[in-house]
């Protein structure tokens, strides 16, 4: 039985640097909208765009995802809902609500 040898192709090859091209040139087009932001803008920008609250939105949407869970099997039990449970779907609608208008805020065009 023969050996086989893998030969990259040339897209193989130049995937890497096309890639990295076009994420220079996002960086440098990211670069040039945010000099025209406000400071607000850049503290607001650098909030939500840091690994921390990436990995704050990670935990929200975790523990939103564990209560619908929980709810639905209080509702298949026919429970009723507790008023703290109420809360937090309101905590949550605030918190996602928020979370989109700074975005716009922030990324607007």
């Amino acid at each position: 039985m023969a050996d086989v040898v893998y030969k990259p192709s040339i897209s193989d090859l130049g995937a890497p640097r096309i890639s990295a091209h076009i994420g220079n040139l996002l960086t440098s087009e990211r670069e040039e909208q945010r000099a025209e932001w406000s400071p607000l803008r850049h503290v607001i920008g650098g909030i939500m765009e840091s690994r921390t609250f990436d990995l704050l939105m990670a935990f929200i949407v975790i523990l939103n995802g564990t209560l619908i869970i929980y709810e639905t099997d209080q509702r298949a039990a026919k429970e009723e809902i507790a008023l703290w449970q109420r809360a937090m779907e309101l905590c949550f609608l605030a918190f996602y609500s928020s979370d989109i208008a700074l975005k716009v805020y922030i990324y607007r065009r």
